[in-house]
């Protein structure tokens, strides 16, 4: 067993652990239910044309996150902001254009921070059907600048298809594995850390079983 099958066999056992706690565990009334429970760092302004909220993550500095253009999907801004709040957002730079905004993201559905091989690097599944060769889009962090470094066109089993996610579980070598989610599905897939561009395959992991989610012990409609 390599090492990513080892540490996803970890994390599954772990979630098993804290599900099997959570049934034995009374739960508070006053316990936070459904993450409503919250505290607002910033307000995200809408800037060029970009109003609708949608991938987000952070580092140990900042958070970042990302509006697009909902009606059209043809732009999306990058923001980020301290995570204490203590400064406003700022606008991305796109270092291959100059502009502040990003016409190949999509719908940008969900970012990824990640440091690999000493590179802050940042991570978008854009979420889009048809979406080709952007369906992940990589990029490097060099302050307020990003720089793409990579696109990918995501496939399972033969066919291209889109991602709703996607986070860098670890890096081996010239190897860097990610774990990807679409509807009910979770994969993994491996992506060369000097590759630049080309098809990505993804490997079925498991399926989640949502039409019997448990939610506040009962099943979610």
């Amino acid at each position: 067993m390599n090492k990513v099958a080892k540490q996803l066999l970890s994390i599954t056992l772990c979630l098993a652990m804290l599900a099997s706690f959570c049934l034995l565990s009374p739960i508070k009334s006053e316990a936070a239910e459904y993450y409503k429970d919250y505290t607002t760092v910033k307000v995200i302004e809408n800037t060029l044309g970009c109003y609708s909220m949608q991938g987000c993550d952070s580092d140990d500095t900042y958070i970042y996150c990302t509006k697009i253009k909902g009606d059209t999907e043809d732009k999306a801004i990058l923001l980020r902001v301290n995570r204490d709040g203590s400064t406003n957002e700022e606008l991305l730079t796109n270092g291959d254009t100059g502009t502040q905004y990003f016409t190949q993201l999509g719908h940008s559905n969900d970012l990824d921070v990640a440091t690999i091989n000493g590179v802050k690097t940042m991570w978008v599944a854009t979420g889009g059907a048809g979406s080709g060769d952007y369906s992940l889009v990589r990029f490097d962090i060099n302050g307020k600048t990003l720089t793409q470094s990579g696109h990918y066109n995501v496939k399972y089993d033969g066919s291209s298809t889109y991602l709703a996610s996607a986070q860098v579980m670890s890096v081996e070598g010239d190897q860097i594995h990610l774990i990807c989610k679409r509807s009910k599905y979770i994969y993994t897939c491996t992506i060369g850390v000097n590759q630049t561009s080309g098809d990505v395959n993804l490997t079925l992991l498991c399926t989640l079983d949502l039409a019997n989610t448990v939610l506040n012990g009962s099943v979610k409609d």
